[in-house]
């Protein structure tokens, strides 16, 4: 009772003929406003859009050229559908998508904002884990895709889409690993897991802006939470393909962001598509920050705290593959003074806490103004990606920091490379 219909038309031409009545026509514009449908899916599930929008202008038909109608208003650029509202609701989690949109003109979908997240808080989603399992919410601005071809996909179920583009993301995770963790499963790397995906798909680019992610972990060994977050990510993903690959082809990520709102940091990440071993070159810089700033992630994940220190510039490149990582680190600092806390009050200090810290501080170089550090890791295969570039970064640090010795590393690493029967890693120069 509320929708409305919009017809301009520019000419309309009816004529006899010996095969019956013909027509042509052109129409100027239609527009039809606050649609509603409803419909029954093939599952027998009920599926409704309600106040919806459908247009378009300079539209022809010709009775005389039937098998071409439908070819025009497809190809036809000012057709558009918009103002969809789709949710998903279960009893694990909600989706919801609003203001969805296609312009047939460069096949481009729009999405004003997008919302992911449970139905229940954190607490009592962990209540119902045997294992851990990460507490995950979405949310984002505008979302734009451009070349995405509708009756392709319906045809032959393969996703050929140009870019992604997607305003301020932001994606907050949380873990108690007080929970056990379930063993025997491997995390597949990037080029793996894209492999994984069931049709056919190829993007050119995701591009993410202004983006914010955050961690949060409650520690099973201090017993505390901390967090970690990202701001002012801008973000950069090509070539995402799981089929027909070139030699030379490779997943290639960029992002620069805000760590802890203090430092600026830098990735860079290419994973090879054809190699065996998929190997991947890694590029982390940190800028300039003072390394207290970093306390309230050390203190309730690591029972630590740094007291003084200022870190000048950080530069990491490493190559990785399945099974382990070698490279360069060059973490110059100045003035590190570290202290570890006693894990029943971490504000109490007790003498055994404080040779402890008197200890660490004669293993710990003060300051680093030229040294290079080995960087060197080997993969836990149950842990994600994300957790090997933790370790790889961590690796560059002990080394760094002068609490591991690059020849020890060095000797770790070959010896690694024997045992697991892998190829050795090329040197890399920072």
């Amino acid at each position: 009772d509320k929708g409305n219909f919009n017809l301009v038309l520019d000419h309309v031409n009816k004529e006899k003929s010996t095969n019956g009545g013909q027509f042509s026509a052109s129409l100027n514009s239609i527009e039809a406003k606050q649609l509603n449908l409803s419909m029954v899916t093939k599952k027998g599930k009920p599926f409704e859009l309600k106040d919806f929008n459908v247009g378009g202008s300079d539209l022809s038909i010709d009775s005389l050229d039937k098998a071409h109608v439908l070819q025009r208003i497809k190809s036809n650029p000012t057709l558009y559908v918009n103002n969809i509202n789709l949710s998903r609701v279960d009893e694990k989690s909600a989706l919801y998508a609003y203001g969805i949109g296609y312009l047939n003109g460069g096949k481009v979908v729009t999405v004003d904002s997008f919302r992911f997240n449970p139905v229940i808080d954190r607490d009592s989603f962990n209540s119902t884990l045997k294992f851990q399992k990460d507490y995950i919410q979405v949310q984002t601005k505008k979302i734009r895709i451009r070349d995405f071809d509708i009756e392709k996909i319906a045809t032959d179920s393969s996703y050929n889409i140009n870019y992604i583009e997607v305003d301020e993301p932001d994606l907050s995770i949380y873990k108690d690993k007080r929970i056990p963790f379930e063993h025997g499963i491997i995390k597949p790397l990037p080029v793996n897991m894209i492999g994984k995906i069931g049709p056919r798909i190829h993007v050119d680019s995701i591009r993410f802006y202004n983006g914010t992610v955050a961690y949060e972990e409650f520690n099973e060994k201090t017993n505390s939470l901390g967090k970690v977050f990202f701001t002012n990510m801008q973000l950069r993903l090509r070539n995402i393909d799981n089929h027909e690959h070139g030699p030379a082809d490779s997943l290639k990520l960029r992002a620069t962001a805000r760590f802890l709102d203090t430092a600026n940091v830098s990735l860079r990440f290419n994973e090879s598509y054809t190699d065996t071993l998929a190997g991947f070159l890694l590029q982390i810089r940190i800028g300039r920050f003072s390394l207290p700033a970093v306390n309230p992630v050390l203190m309730p994940l690591a029972n630590a705290r740094i007291d003084n220190g200022y870190l000048d510039t950080l530069e990491l490149k490493a190559i990785g593959r399945e099974y382990l990582a070698h490279g360069k680190m060059r973490m110059l600092y100045r003035n590190l003074k570290v202290e570890l806390l006693n894990k029943e009050d971490q504000e109490k200090k007790t003498l055994l806490t404080k040779l402890e810290s008197w200890a660490a501080n004669l293993f710990v170089r003060t300051n680093n103004v030229k040294k290079t550090g080995t960087v060197f890791t080997q993969r836990v295969r149950e842990r994600s990606v994300f957790n090997y570039w933790i370790k790889i970064l961590l690796s560059g640090a002990m080394t760094n920091a002068g609490i591991k010795k690059n020849s020890k590393q060095e000797k770790k690493y070959k010896k690694s490379v024997k045992k697991i029967n892998v190829p050795e890693i090329p040197e890399v120069d920072l």
